[in-house]
């Protein structure tokens, strides 16, 4: 369940005073946050999208030093405000459905005046997206237990499909039956991968087909509640388990340790890729890591920042990972969340074979069927 209203009304109001920190040190008179992301993180859950596949949402938050102005259509304003925004301190702006789907740019530059920044491109702004998503990196104690129980239960839902699969079964029925569990939970699933037998080896990102599977899968999960993500890869197979494929999946969980055992306050982002990159090639795989990209800082996004961005980051507690090393036929990925020492792993895996790495981390293996 998402927080009380006096909760959010605290976190709300935490959040604001990122936002106006960040306008002095940038000099904006106003920032306008548009996103569906930003909405979430500056309103403690709220939905501002009707299409989860945009990234604009359906309202805008205008802030200035003295004031908070919530701008939307005659349509939105009914839900938002009795559903997304309940007792948050907010001022409403309203403009007919006819204006805000085809000049909404010009509700907001009725409101604002001076230097404005915005987190989507809108005529006549800074482009802020960058800062303000800075913002939302660390994140307070009450989005950790959301997306602690976000990572949980999706955790729980892929595990238990992947027990109750069956040979045969088309790849889009498992992804349908990952569905099913997800939304039962009221979890979003913006990604939803399965890849089985021959094409789990040629296709690092696999939309699922309607091919039937025969004695390998991976199932893959990026679910979303609150506005916060969750990362998550499970392997699959029916019958003896070759022997080079486990010991491919061991290799992968080992490089996977590596990143996660990196992954620690003070360290850089480019840091901990750089170990992943050794990783591979001191396990036999010099090129793997080419192949697919490595993930990186995650929270509002399944990646806010991938590794291997031209900007470098420094590591705080509190923060949200999802490492996602690949060899060609095994993936290793679980979401994280950064302590002051070791990371936690949040998608717990619950009566899954695990692998004991050299660094005594253990990561999820191919359960067997």
């Amino acid at each position: 369940m998402i927080d009380s209203v006096v909760s959010r009304v605290s976190e709300f109001e935490l959040k604001r005073e990122r936002i106006l920190g960040l306008m002095d040190k940038q000099n904006w008179d106003w920032v306008v946050i548009s996103s569906i992301s930003g909405f979430s993180w500056a309103t403690g859950g709220g939905r501002s999208y009707i299409n989860t596949f945009d990234i604009k949402g359906v309202a805008s938050l205008l802030y200035s030093r003295d004031r908070t102005v919530l701008l939307t259509s005659n349509v939105e304003m009914p839900r938002l405000k009795d559903e997304e925004v309940d007792g948050l301190p907010l001022e409403f702006a309203v403009l007919p459905w006819h204006e805000a789907y085809f000049e909404p740019d010009e509700g907001i530059s009725g409101i604002i005046k001076g230097t404005v920044a915005a987190d989507i491109s809108i005529p006549g702004t800074i482009d802020g997206n960058r800062e303000l998503m800075k913002l939302r990196l660390d994140l307070l104690g009450v989005e950790q237990e959301r997306l602690a129980d976000l990572c949980r239960e999706t955790s729980e839902s892929i595990q238990e499909v992947a027990r109750k699969f069956q040979p045969l079964q088309t790849e889009f029925e498992v992804a349908s039956a990952m569905a099913e569990e997800l939304n039962g939970k009221a979890i979003l699933s913006p990604v939803l991968l399965v890849a089985s037998d021959e094409r789990l080896f040629r296709h690092r990102h696999p939309l699922p087909t309607n091919k039937e599977i025969e004695r390998y899968a991976m199932l893959v999960a990026s679910t979303t509640r609150y506005g916060l993500y969750c990362s998550v890869t499970r392997l699959v197979h029916f019958g003896a388990l070759p022997v080079e494929l486990a010991e491919k999946s061991e290799v992968c969980a080992n490089i996977d340790a590596s990143y996660l055992s990196s992954t620690v306050p003070g360290s850089r982002l480019q840091d901990v890729l750089a170990v992943g990159k050794k990783a591979y090639s001191d396990w036999g795989y010099p090129d793997e890591w080419k192949l697919h990209h490595q993930g990186g800082l995650a929270g509002y996004a399944s990646r806010e920042i991938f590794a291997g961005s031209p900007e470098d980051w420094k590591i705080n507690a509190g923060q949200c990972f999802a490492w996602n090393p690949s060899i060609a036929g095994v993936k290793s990925e679980d979401t994280i969340l950064t302590k002051e020492s070791e990371p936690e792993v949040l998608t717990v895996s619950t009566e899954w074979p695990m692998i004991d790495t050299y660094l005594e981390v253990k990561r999820p293996g191919i359960l067997v069927r």
